[in-house]
């Protein structure tokens, strides 16, 4: 049919193109006319005009001439490089061109221009238009717009000019009538010419498709009943899916039904290479069955290396003719088995028919191989659900394995196992390695001897068929699995969901193993500092006592703490605190060595037990270096710190029978040496017993006199020197103990401290200065500044400023009546965080006092920084003063300074006239001691702030003597 069709696109083609051809030469016939009767009008209005001079004459002129311009401006556009189209169509417009037919007179214009007819009708036409240039010249002769007449003889002239044009005119228009008609013919006779040849070869065309037609059909009919037997294979084919269990059999039976396809002679199924991209037979059917051998030895010598074609371009491949003088099949083809997406194998048919493998066999041969593809998926699928099963099964068991806390070896030598029974013979090694990455745990295959890695080396056998890391949950490394081939290399290929699971296993068994391991030293061990912990000392400590009891040897127990170690965790932080813990560690086990067991038991608290030493001297020797390592120097954040310890020795057997025994005598020992001034140790004795249990009554009294708010504030008055006034009160704390009385603050702030008690003790006393503030205001006394103490532990707790503040809003209470006594010592300690402390107080309105000015390491440069408002000479100083010259010149120098950095100067402990004589002489502003008044309960202090007076001054000797008025809560 295409022939037909294009003899006939053809003679259509040429029968269009004449026919727009004849049009157009009939359009340009009709533009001549226009075109000559244009002129012909032209010349006679413009004779008409040379004879009347008539306007009218002259117009009508102007319109005949119009045409044959239009035609000659559009000639010029089409002759342009390149043609101006539009001008050219505005041109034949102009002439008088039917705009139908302006497109055809410029397309074969252009296209048609060198054709002789044509050429030579375009020549005439520029003939033409030299006359109709001709006729403007004359016109504008005639119609020159000066206004002067044209003389008569040159108008005689001009009409025989234009007479003689007009004959000229006359066959110029006849040739080109002449030209155009020879142009027609010349197309009709084409056209004829064409639409005969065009109507022979169409009917010879058609008696061909006739006869191929009748071909067809035979050949049709012919391989009608081999496409039945096609289809009742691909029936057969569909069936397979629910007769066959395993691949084996799937292509033996695909192979058979092939066969019984008449045509087809030979069948086989081949299945990639392991080692190339060949085809390999592994089943075959047909009356040359032996010929399968043969094909192995083509495919091997390259001869029928177009069956493996499949493998490489994933498209089937077929031959209607034989592929060499010695290839025993006329006709073969190819056709890809797929399993799961990928191509493994190709169906190959061969037949000796030529030319047997038509389009129609080739699409029915074609599902028959897609159907066995789908048959070859559900296989894989279902073994794959059975291999998953197994997976599944073994991967609970290994998994109940670890949770039952199985030893690691046995769990990587459960996993190696389990990979070479799925991996057709490979064996598998698992190392699992320590946290400093050296090789902890091996497990391996059953198949691999203990020095496996010796024997594979010496024979050249080992194929390692990939390694994979074994990570934990935050990907760090934890081992590696490494698969080997076997001895017969046969192992190539590994299931990739096998090795994951496997690795995964690996890594939670090994997690499982650390984490396991980890658990059992965190048991036993101090985190922070890596150190036995309390724990694992008390499961140490009877294990020794009962060696010592079988060997008749004596055992020394060393306890001992930091000195001041709360201090760094109050000031620096407890991230501070921690690396002191660390370093300490550090010096500690360097000191040491393997000298005996170190075990951290407490925050700060460190216990030793010596098992081997010769004698009391030699345990003092090894206090003596745990002293000498805890005053090691620290970093910390930068800075260089040293600390102390304190060491409390006990001896089994004479201090203690039993672990809880000798631990608590040691604990009593190390508490001696830190009542006994710190860095040092003391040997147990029983006395020291006795000391602890009172200390341990003091202890539990004072929490409950601070739960019961068992203590009360006494106010020892201030005097101004100058008008012997009350100035002011400090606050000295009292307890009113409910056996004992009244005690001093000398009986328990010491103990308070150590005990961490003193900042509860000292809340109460702020707020009850507070409460008596507000009190003596809404009384309507005069407004009196009272000073309350600060100890050191109480301005480097970080929550000092929120107990004022607190304590400030919930009273009422004004601060400008409040002070603050702080000691040189406790401001000197860290100056940087002093002044920040202080600037912070100031803000709230509180005054600022310096306690026990002179007694301790000061700064000047600090002290002019510092926000003081005064400063407070101790009582060491006033006591001699009237017999020491010394003492006169230090207090004299103590309040020029004062007064020059503008500070109040108050003297404590005045106890006679003569004293203060000397202190009004040296210009002191205020004083404070027995002289005036001891320290009164609130309401006697109330009576003297009515008064407006001092109490009657009292004799020194009433006060003891050599003693020393102590701190309220500050020291």
């Amino acid at each position: 049919m295409a022939p037909i069709l294009v003899s006939l696109t053809v003679m259509l083609v040429a029968a269009v193109f004449s026919i727009e051809l004849l049009s157009t030469i009939r359009a340009w016939v009709g533009g001549e006319g226009l075109y000559s009767k244009g002129q012909k009008n032209a010349i006679f209005y413009l004779s008409q005009y040379a004879l009347s001079g008539s306007q009218e004459d002259f117009h009508l002129y102007e319109v005949a001439i119009r045409f044959p311009l239009g035609d000659y401006e559009a000639r010029l556009a089409l002759e342009r490089h390149p043609p101006d189209i539009a001008a050219a169509r505005a041109g034949f417009a102009e002439g008088g061109s039917s705009t139908a037919d302006i497109p055809s007179i410029i397309t074969v214009f252009r296209l048609l221009r060198n054709i002789d007819q044509v050429r030579r009708a375009i020549a005439i036409w520029t003939e033409g238009d030299t006359y109709t240039l001709q006729l403007c010249a004359i016109a504008a002769r005639l119609h020159s717009g000066d206004g002067h007449a044209i003389p008569t003889a040159e108008r005689g002239q001009i009409i025989e000019e234009l007479n003689r044009i007009n004959r000229e005119l006359t066959p110029l228009a006849e040739r080109f009538s002449s030209t155009l008609a020879d142009l027609a013919r010349t197309t009709r006779t084409l056209l004829i010419l064409a639409l005969t040849t065009g109507t022979l070869i169409t009917s010879a065309l058609c008696i061909r498709i006739m006869q191929a037609r009748v071909r067809e059909r035979d050949a049709k009919e012919a391989s009608l009943a081999r496409s039945s037997e096609l289809y009742a294979a691909l029936s057969q084919a569909s069936q397979l899916v629910s007769r066959v269990r395993d691949r084996a059999r799937l292509f033996q039976e695909l192979c058979k039904i092939c066969v019984g396809t008449s045509g087809i002679e030979l069948a086989a199924v081949g299945l990639q290479s392991p080692e190339t991209l060949d085809l390999q037979f592994v089943a075959s059917c047909g009356k040359q069955h032996t010929s399968v051998q043969n094909m192995d030895r083509l495919l091997r010598d390259g001869s029928a290396a177009a069956l493996a074609l499949p493998l490489r371009t994933d498209q089937l491949w077929t031959s209607n003719r034989a592929l060499g003088p010695d290839y025993p099949f006329a006709s073969d083809a190819a056709f890809p088995l797929r399993c799961q997406g990928d191509t493994i194998g190709a169906l190959c048919v061969f037949s000796s028919e030529l030319g047997f493998f038509q389009q129609d066999i080739v699409e029915l041969m074609a599902q028959l191989a897609q159907e066995a593809s789908f048959a070859l998926d559900t296989l894989h699928h279902e073994a794959e659900r059975r291999r998953q099963a197994t997976t599944l099964a073994e991967q609970n068991r290994i998994l109940n394995l670890i949770a039952a806390g199985t030893e690691l070896q046995v769990v990587l030598d459960t996993l190696a196992a389990f990979v070479e029974s799925q991996s057709s013979g490979a064996s598998c090694v698992l190392v699992a390695g320590n946290a400093d990455g050296i090789t902890g745990c091996v497990g391996r295959s059953p198949c691999l001897p203990a020095n496996w890695q010796l024997q594979a080396a010496s024979s050249g056998q080992s194929s390692t068929l990939g390694t994979w890391m074994i990570t934990g949950g935050k990907n760090q490394p934890l081992g590696t699995l490494s698969v080997y081939a076997g001895a017969d290399r046969a192992s190539t290929g590994l299931d990739s969901q096998l090795i994951d699971v496997c690795v995964n296993l690996a890594g939670i068994a090994i997690e499982s193993s650390r984490a396991a391991e980890r658990i059992r030293h965190l048991a036993h061990h101090d985190e922070l500092t890596g150190l036995p912990n309390r724990l694992l000392f008390h499961l140490q400590l009877p294990q020794a006592l009962i060696r010592a009891e079988r060997t008749g040897r004596a055992i020394g127990l060393l306890f001992f703490d930091l000195d001041r170690f709360k201090i760094i965790n109050d000031t620096l932080g407890h991230g501070a605190g921690d690396n002191v813990l660390k370093q300490m560690a550090c010096h500690l086990r360097a000191c040491i060595g393997h000298g005996g067991m170190l075990a951290r038991v407490g925050g700060d608290e460190f216990a030793l037990l010596v098992e081997q030493f010769a004698d009391i001297e030699e345990l003092s020797l090894i206090a003596g270096k745990l002293l000498t390592a805890m005053a090691s120097p620290l970093t910390i954040g930068g800075q260089v710190y040293q600390l102390s310890g304190s060491i409390g020795i006990a001896i089994y057997p004479q201090d203690g029978a039993d672990g809880p025994t000798l631990l608590k005598n040691a604990d009593i020992a190390m508490y001696r040496a830190k009542g006994s001034g710190r860095n040092q140790f003391q040997f147990y004795y029983r006395e020291m017993g006795e000391h602890t249990a009172e200390r341990l009554m003091l202890e539990n009294e004072l929490r409950q006199a601070i739960a019961r708010q068992q203590f009360e504030v006494f106010y020892q008055p201030k005097i101004d020197i100058e008008s012997g006034k009350v100035a002011g009160a400090e606050a000295l704390v009292r307890w009113r103990h409910p056996q004992r009385g009244l005690l001093l603050a000398g009986a328990f702030v010491q103990a308070a401290e150590e005990m961490g008690l003193i900042g509860a003790i000292g809340s109460q006393v702020l707020a009850s200065v507070c409460r008596a503030i507000v009190k003596w205001r809404e009384a309507g006394l005069p407004a009196t500044r009272i000073a309350v103490n600060l100890s050191a532990q109480q301005f480097t707790d970080q929550q000092l400023l929120k107990h004022l503040e607190d304590a400030l809003i919930e009273t009422r209470c004004d601060p400008s009546s409040l002070e603050v006594e702080i000691t040189e010592s406790a401001v000197m300690s860290d100056p940087n965080h002093a002044l920040a402390q202080l600037e912070q107080i100031k803000a709230y309105g509180i005054t600022i006092a310096i306690d026990d000015f002179g007694t301790g390491h000061s700064s000047l440069a600090y002290l002019k920084r510092f926000p003081v408002d005064s400063i407070k000479i101790d009582y060491a100083f006033v006591r001699d003063i009237a017999l020491d010259p010394d003492d006169i010149a230090i207090i004299k120098a103590i309040i020029a300074l004062g007064h020059s950095l503008d500070l109040k100067v108050v003297a404590e402990g005045v106890e006679t006239s003569r004293q203060l004589e000397i202190l009004q002489k040296l210009g002191c502003d205020e004083y404070q001691g027995f002289l005036c008044s001891e320290a009164v309960p609130e309401g006697r202090f109330t009576q003297m702030l009515t008064a407006g007076l001092a109490s009657e001054p009292r004799k020194a000797e009433t006060r003891a003597s050599g003693s020393r008025r102590l701190r309220s809560w500050a020291s």
